[in-house]
């Protein structure tokens, strides 16, 4: 990793430097010099997100435990006014950033907006919350921990209270996020079942005439 050879990379061009001041020659200046903090704050704002990507593609990706994973870049790692995770931070030893470089500041305003957006306005927006099928929260409410939708609804809460909604109306919308999800998951149950007596029914074989014999036809009067 480039930061952690920082130090050494600053030794060779330094001299690199005295040898070219030596020989006469125009010195090579350090490509990076003066945005080590920068890559300190940039790294750290996108290791979550790395992170989260890698859990995401994984060839037995976990649906619910990546929307959590999501829910948690997006409130902590993204949050402008929450104090920043160093990369190096461990649970053991946390080490955070408290003011970010400008870059750094904005970079993450740009992605806290992306993803407001793109994802979470589906939890603020009135028309959004009425057509969205919420599949991943279906699945959430389908988690034996996650069933009771607590954290859905601490998380839309907040999304709306950042947007300076008052909290009973941010607690209202929460609300209806969670009846929509609920309605989906019992509409889709029902559609199973529904599916599941139709099947049955198409494969039950067809009552059969029985059989008889036919009567012998009458004598005609007139033969």
């Amino acid at each position: 990793m480039l930061l952690r050879k920082w130090e050494v990379l600053v030794s060779w061009y330094e001299e690199r430097r005295n040898k070219s001041f030596r020989d006469n020659e125009e010195p090579d200046s350090f490509p990076l010099d003066g945005l080590k903090l920068d890559l300190e704050h940039l790294l750290s704002l996108f290791n979550r997100i790395t992170i989260l990507n890698r859990k995401s593609q994984a060839q037995d990706a976990n649906q619910v435990e990546v929307l959590l994973a999501f829910f948690h870049v997006w409130l902590k790692t993204l949050q402008l006014g929450q104090k920043l995770d160093h990369y190096n931070s461990t649970r053991e030893k946390r080490i955070y950033i408290e003011k970010l470089t400008p870059l750094a500041k904005f970079t993450r305003a740009m992605l806290y907006q992306t993803m407001q957006t793109n994802f979470f306005s589906r939890y603020t927006d009135q028309a959004k919350i009425t057509q969205r099928p919420f599949i991943f929260e279906c699945q959430m409410m389908l988690h034996p921990r996650l069933k009771n939708l607590e954290t859905l609804s601490n998380v839309v809460r907040i999304s709306n209270q950042h947007l300076g909604r008052q909290f009973a109306d941010a607690n209202r919308i929460a609300g209806e996020v969670c009846q929509q999800v609920k309605r989906h998951v019992w509409e889709s149950m029902l559609s199973v079942v529904s599916e599941q007596g139709h099947d049955q029914q198409a494969t039950q074989p067809e009552p059969q005439p029985e059989h008889f014999q036919l009567a012998s036809a009458p004598t005609s009067v007139f033969s």
